[in-house]
């Protein structure tokens, strides 16, 4: 009895850290995630386009963390989704996702180094789902124990 309620508890923690994941594709997918700033000459105004994380527009002006950040989290929700029907506990490759899932979160901060003109609100919500996300499957390793 004691397995079974501890399995229940790992497989509500996956999905909630799954769930955490499509919130942030769905963000994601909006056009107002990545900014690319424009300053096409001394004498004009700036110009501000904002972009999908999925635009390889970004990744072209070498803003690269959105579309990396992207194909991440799109790759980790899957994982997710199926480490939920996995039964067997492994150890290594959970921890392993685990730390894909940091590394995605600290990929998508990655903007505010070109200046705070290129982190959006979107932007935001977007790390914010994914640090949940790690979080949330943290605890579901350590109920799996």
């Amino acid at each position: 009895m004691k397995y079974k309620l501890m399995s229940n508890k790992v497989t509500l923690f996956k999905s909630l850290s799954a769930a955490a994941l499509l919130i942030a594709v769905a963000l994601e997918a909006l056009p107002y995630g990545a900014t690319l700033i424009f300053v096409p000459s001394p004498n004009e105004n700036v110009i501000v386009n904002h972009y999908s994380y999925f635009d390889v527009t970004t990744f072209g002006y070498a803003n690269f963390a959105p579309l990396i950040t992207a194909i991440l989290t799109v790759i980790l929700t899957i994982a997710v989704f199926a480490m939920i029907f996995v039964k067997k506990l492994n150890v290594k490759i959970n921890f392993a996702l685990l730390s894909v899932i940091i590394l995605t979160a600290i990929i998508s901060v990655c903007p505010i180094f070109y200046g705070l003109d290129y982190v959006t609100v979107t932007g935001i919500f977007i790390t914010l789902s994914i640090a949940a996300s790690a979080a949330f499957y943290g605890v579901s390793l350590r109920f799996g124990k």
